[in-house]
């Protein structure tokens, strides 16, 4: 289900998200976020949510998925969606579900 309004789901990345992030090439413990927010319009339960884990080079990023059937160290390395608004890029991936992030009300929390 769609509302036109960010999930925002939050997650911890536990140490053992971080020590698989850094399985990643280029991947350094510095970089890794210590909580990743969904950055997907909301969504269905059954849709897992998506959130950063840390920026590479070359417009690549580590994601983490979680939710139903999806455990937190579940780890993905995506392109860098390269969609653009009036206001910059979306936070998002190639071919993430439902609108830019740039389309959605940002900054996080924003009524």
């Amino acid at each position: 289900m769609t509302c036109g309004r960010p999930c925002e789901a939050e997650t911890w990345i536990t140490p053992a998200g971080k020590t698989a992030a850094l399985a990643f090439p280029g991947v350094e413990w510095a970089d890794i976020s210590d909580c990743a927010v969904c950055v997907l319009e909301a969504h269905a339960p059954e849709t897992p949510h998506q959130g950063l884990v840390c920026e590479l080079q070359c417009d690549q990023a580590v994601w983490v998925y979680w939710g139903a059937g999806h455990p937190l160290s579940e780890l993905v390395l995506r392109t860098d969606c390269p969609a653009t608004g009036r206001d910059g890029g979306c936070s998002g991936y190639v071919g993430h579900p439902g609108r830019h992030t740039f389309e959605l009300p940002y900054p996080l929390g924003a009524d």
